[in-house]
């Protein structure tokens, strides 16, 4: 009687094993085939400042960061930019600002709006940091 439940988790065991081993020759080129798929904006960077400076005579120091990119929408439907941030930092305010490239009267305009279908629309943002990130300008780098 022993023998048999012996044989028993025996077979379990190797087949078990045999799964989990086909498991992993599968999920090789599933996780390949899921990561080819395109992303849905795609950004190319214009320019990036910052400086230190006070909004009046009375006020401490602020840092403001700015950027502008060049950001395409990829996909066939409309697309919002609903946030922005610095990974390592924490910003009070920001704006965010978009200017269509094929628009003539070239004004970049404040505020949420889509970007179309396989369009692509100069972003800038402005970020307000009411306290020095650094003690002096030469020190904050951006990468």
């Amino acid at each position: 009687m022993f023998n048999h439940w012996v044989t028993i988790l025996v077979t379990i065991a190797a087949v078990g094993g045999a799964i989990v081993t086909i498991y992993g020759w599968i999920r090789a080129p599933i996780r390949w085939w899921r990561s080819r798929k395109k992303k849905v904006l795609s950004f190319a960077q214009n320019d990036v400042f910052w400086t230190i400076g006070k909004l009046d005579d009375q006020s401490e120091p602020v840092t403001l960061v700015s950027g502008r990119w060049r950001v395409t929408n990829n996909s066939d439907r409309d697309v919002k930019i609903t946030n922005v941030r610095l990974s390592k930092y924490v910003h009070q305010s920001a704006r965010l600002g978009m200017r269509n490239p094929e628009d003539e009267r070239n004004i970049l305009v404040y505020g949420n709006f889509p970007i179309a279908p396989h369009q692509t629309l100069e972003v800038e943002v402005v970020f307000t940091f009411f306290r020095p990130l650094v003690a002096h300008q030469n020190q904050l780098s951006a990468t």
